[in-house]
């Protein structure tokens, strides 16, 4: 078979941080599709900007798959809910600042998941995070 080389480099002068995710498709044989976006940074001001979904959601990035990616960034002493309806999980990464999270105390690149059951993330320091939605089962 042919070996597939994949590298990513940092040109520039600041520090590069990634935060790769793998998602299986709903169904085989798929063209592949590529999206890009520049996203304006207040718009995670205090709240949820989608980042990504499904065919159906309403993210300006599409994925073959019913799962879909926010981003948050909240202020120290702030709280901001995520509604989760009861068959969908949730994976949320505390990318900087601590948080409290029904009583789990998160700093940052610490995780936490959730089956069928809303949050509210207290920020404790100015925070950033990561939230992946989908149906339970696929976490």
């Amino acid at each position: 078979g042919t070996g597939v080389l994949h590298s990513e480099h940092n040109e520039g002068e600041h520090p590069l941080r990634l935060l790769q995710l793998w998602f299986y498709p709903d169904r085989k044989n798929h063209t592949p599709q590529y999206g890009e976006h520049r996203f304006v940074w207040e718009d995670r001001h205090n709240k949820w900007l989608p980042l990504v979904s499904g065919s159906t959601g309403q993210a300006p990035i599409v994925i073959h798959q019913d799962a879909s990616i926010f981003a948050a960034t909240l202020q120290a002493g702030h709280t901001l809910p995520f509604e989760l309806s009861p068959h969908r999980a949730l994976y949320l990464v505390q990318i900087e600042g601590e948080s409290h999270i029904q009583g789990n105390h998160l700093k940052p690149r610490d995780a936490l998941q959730s089956l069928g059951q809303s949050l509210s993330i207290q920020a404790h320091t100015d925070s950033h995070f990561l939230l992946i939605e989908m149906p339970q089962g696929n976490s």
